[in-house]
């Protein structure tokens, strides 16, 4: 029988988990150099998504098995110069994206 995959939209009780998968994704990435302290990086991480995401200039979706976060996508979206700028983060597989537009009310496909 296939596992069942749930995707929804992460909310602040989510950024632990937000956080976990970013990490693993660093270090899956060889990221962090030997002896580094990851608990500074993982702590930047959370403070900046318990700011970002209930002020929605970052948006994130988890993808759960069985009710445990196995990755996560987000998107940081924010006025540049007087353009609309977006970022897509795909975890824990390597992709993103960019994309920026001319004008904040135009929609841009990623």
């Amino acid at each position: 029988m296939p596992t069942e995959i749930l995707i929804r939209r992460a909310t602040e009780q989510d950024v632990p988990e937000l956080v976990r998968l970013r990490v693993a994704l660093m270090n899956d990435l060889n990221r962090f150099p030997a002896g580094a302290d990851i608990s500074v990086f993982a702590s930047s991480v959370y403070h900046y998504l318990a700011y970002a995401l209930p002020a929605q200039t970052y948006i994130a979706w988890i993808a759960e098995t069985n009710g445990v976060a196995v990755a996560c996508v987000g998107a940081e979206s924010r006025i540049v110069l007087g353009s609309f700028a977006c970022r897509i983060r795909v975890i824990p597989r390597v992709a993103s994206s960019t994309c920026s537009t001319s004008t904040p009310s135009r929609n841009t496909a990623v």
